[in-house]
């Protein structure tokens, strides 16, 4: 702790951390090598040592089916902390990836767009932190920023309607077309 405090100190005192799910069953089904009460732990060592922070959240990890659970134990996990922003990523898979082979191999089921689409609204349903959220990354085919909890509902509604306008094709052709992140 005192080398986090010294940290901040010396002028460090924002840190970007990508987390990916606050799941558990998520973060050991990818080999992370943490579980989520490790994730409420060292951000709150940080906290109390003035270190501010932000969480990325990778949206499909968990896989076909699985958006639901991930989403709303990260929820659980995000509540418990202050993180300036929390970042909504969907994941993108590709060839040279451990997914995409896991994937080929039968092994791992992709989540559809749709599914992403209910797994953010999930979870940005179930924040209670005051934080900002930020999506207007590349992988994210509909993109949004707002501060929680004030623009949730605005947010909640835009991705309401495009999950109803856009058919899960038009979103796929989409995520097809993501060259690089």
């Amino acid at each position: 702790m005192d080398e986090l405090r010294e940290l901040h100190h010396l002028g460090f005192d924002h840190l970007t951390i990508g987390v990916e799910s606050g799941d558990s069953e998520t973060l050991s089904m990818v080999n992370k090598g943490y579980q989520s009460g490790e994730i409420i732990e060292q951000c709150m060592k940080l906290e109390v040592a003035g270190i501010r922070y932000n969480l990325f959240y990778l949206v499909g990890l968990a896989g076909k089916g699985q958006g639901e659970r991930n989403a709303t134990r990260s929820a659980a996990v995000f509540n418990q902390l202050h993180p300036i922003s929390i970042g909504l990523l969907s994941l993108t898979l590709f060839p040279e990836s451990q997914l995409y082979k896991e994937m080929k191999e039968g092994l791992y089921q992709e989540a559809t767009e749709h599914e992403r689409l209910d797994e953010m609204m999930t979870l940005i349903s179930k924040l209670t932190c005051r934080t900002h959220i930020l999506a207007r990354t590349v992988s994210n085919p509909i993109p949004f920023t707002g501060y929680l909890p004030t623009d949730r509902e605005v947010i909640l509604h835009d991705l309401k309607e495009a999950s109803s306008r856009l058919t899960e094709e038009q979103l796929r052709s989409y995520r097809d077309s993501i060259e690089s992140l």
